[in-house]
């Protein structure tokens, strides 16, 4: 629980100065036990652990308690343990801090894990019903779990973290606020977009929600915004290699993330958009925004999100000025409109493409134009043109480097998309009876294996099974093996994990 000389912030919580008296005569009546906890799940040896000796007590005690009080709590105890993150991780806390000593002093069950102090914090947030603050909680448990290779538990926080974004934007569509013709405006262009791309009306938590509803649900915090974008990213990349049909629900995740990013872009970087796409819009009749319709932006407020926290923020500027946090969200919707059998029509796919060129203009990083470049090599290929196909992908080629771009590439697109569009087209090759070619890049595909992180993504073991394919059409049975053999082991549920487990059993046979 804490010394007598520390601050113990439960004495403040419960509006009592005899805080540890009354659990002693707790544990005296046989309310309370004390209870012995392995000590990698402590911060010291001098925290304490205490649990109901009875449920049903628990429970008694827990319905007399009104729903304010209830919520009033596990605020408090999140907002303590948010507070010892930094020291958890070794920071210095601040002078603003209104805990002092020791982390051992302070909090009786503290996690030495980060993910998991992430996790107790985000369920208290929860609990609390502080929607946002749990959303952004989960979401950093997620991200710890998955720099640790817990694809599970990571995949389980996201989908915590998104249930929070449903409750949200829930709260959002009962707001009763005004809203101006420009940001109506935005809001219908961006929503026909979405259909056009969706080949679907907006689902009900969706329709009629506008920049204003959101800068109200999220206080004006845009970098909480841009970490909710990064979640619905992060879980679509997630659904679709891990869930049963998981293209469908990550298709929606992606949408919604394309929606709301339309809706809170800044103003000019979205004039220059829909001027880049003029002559879709006007071939799928959306209304046309016209940049003198748009607010100018005062180039002089000298704002700059990337140093903004959410303790110090202006609600006036709640506009999104990188577009580069949506890409996987297009590059996602894009592969399962390619992969999956979740039957989109070419105008879906042409629209969706020509959108992601014109958001990856507006940043000037190799690693998209890498994404763009392979995105665009399937497209052509999909719809027969084999020529420009294979030119994006000597492009690609030529202009790849492994050190450079492959966990870039990984950590904002899930996988190393230029390395699997290459063996697509090695197979395009060998399809089209041009060995030479085919064989120039199995053999580049045969060189990164040697160099590509197996454990950052999928794209190791489905590049062994586009070579493992290429050597058993040629009935080089040994090399077949050697590079299908362990496919069917693997983590990955990737779209074509049957084919190479078959391959890796053809190639067995003699």
């Amino acid at each position: 629980i804490g010394n007598p000389d520390s601050v113990n912030n439960y004495e403040y919580m419960f509006q009592g100065s005899f805080f540890e008296q009354t659990l002693e005569a707790l544990v005296e009546q046989k309310f309370l036990v004390e209870i012995n906890v392995e000590m990698s799940d402590l911060a010291s040896m001098d925290s304490v652990m205490y649990r109901f000796r009875s449920t049903h007590e628990q429970a008694v005690i827990n319905g007399l308690m009104l729903n304010d009080q209830k919520q009033r709590t596990h605020f408090e105890v999140a907002f303590y343990y948010q507070s010892t993150h930094g020291r958890e991780s070794g920071e210095t806390p601040s002078d603003s801090d209104d805990v002092s000593g020791s982390l051992s002093t302070d909090i009786t069950i503290i996690p030495t894990r980060n993910w998991q102090l992430f996790h107790i914090t985000a369920l208290h947030y929860d609990l609390a019903g502080a929607h946002l603050p749990a959303l952004l909680q989960y979401y950093e448990s997620s991200v710890q779990l998955a720099s640790l290779g817990m694809r599970g538990g990571a995949h389980g926080r996201l989908l915590s973290a998104y249930l929070m974004l449903e409750k949200i934007l829930h709260e959002a569509t009962a707001l009763d606020i005004y809203v101006d013709e420009t940001t109506k405006q935005r809001q219908t262009v961006a929503s026909q977009m979405v259909r056009i791309i969706g080949n679907k009306d907006l689902s009900d938590l969706l329709k009629g929600i506008t920049k204003e509803h959101l800068r109200n649900v999220f206080d004006g915090d845009i970098l909480a915004l841009k970490t909710t974008l990064s979640m619905l990213t992060k879980f679509g990349q997630s659904v679709g290699t891990i869930e049963q049909e998981g293209y469908k629900f990550g298709s929606e995740l992606y949408l919604q993330a394309i929606l709301l990013v339309l809706l809170v872009l800044d103003d000019d970087a979205f004039a220059n958009l829909t001027s880049n796409l003029d002559s879709f819009l006007k071939e799928t009749n959306i209304r046309e925004v016209k940049h003198s319709g748009i607010p100018e932006v005062d180039k002089n407020k000298g704002f700059d999100s990337d140093t903004l926290d959410s303790d110090h923020f202006s609600s006036e500027d709640f506009d999104l000025d990188d577009l580069a946090i949506s890409f996987p969200a297009f590059s996602g919707l894009l592969t399962f409109y390619r992969d999956s059998p979740i039957g989109a029509n070419q105008v879906q796919e042409t629209f969706l493409a020509n959108l992601f060129v014109a958001v990856t203009q507006e940043a000037d990083e190799m690693i998209h134009v890498l994404r763009t470049k392979c995105i665009l090599s399937h497209l052509y290929l999909k719809h027969g043109n084999i020529r420009k196909a294979l030119e994006e992908c000597e492009g690609i080629k030529d202009i790849y480097d492994h050190d450079a771009y492959s966990l870039q590439l990984v950590n904002t697109y899930g996988m190393d998309w230029s390395l699997l569009c290459v063996g697509t087209m090695a197979s395009t090759y060998l399809f089209r009876g041009q060995f030479t070619a085919a064989q120039r890049l199995v053999d580049f595909l045969t060189e990164q294996m040697h160099v590509i992180d197996e454990f950052a993504s999928s794209t190791k073991v489905m590049s062994r099974g586009t070579v493992s394919s290429y050597y058993l059409r040629l009935f080089d049975l040994p090399r077949a093996y050697e590079m299908s053999s362990g496919i069917a082991a693997t983590q990955y549920g990737y779209f074509f994990k049957e084919h190479g487990t078959l391959q890796e059993k053809l190639a067995s046979k003699e």
